[in-house]
């Protein structure tokens, strides 16, 4: 799915646990929504497929944290 912050508002809350939504638009990037309804914007990268949160939504703009994804993603670093 492409992450738009319509998109990011309406997405379901899981019963237990945490579920990622992936973006489109940018691999290794994503949203996890908890059980308790917190957004928190995500990047996955490196071989080991490092997992590293960029901050919470809405109080990380979507425009801001795409971004910052694509520094550590073009980078390998963090």
């Amino acid at each position: 799915m492409r992450l738009t912050d319509i998109g990011i508002r309406s997405l379901a809350i899981p019963a237990k646990g945490q579920k990622t939504y992936v973006d489109d638009t940018l691999p290794g990037f994503g949203v996890r929504v908890s059980q308790g309804g917190a957004k928190s914007f995500v990047v996955t990268y490196g071989a080991r497929r490092q997992l590293k949160t960029l901050g919470r939504y809405p109080d990380k703009s979507l425009k801001d944290a795409r971004n910052e994804a694509r520094v550590i993603l073009g980078s390998g670093q963090v």
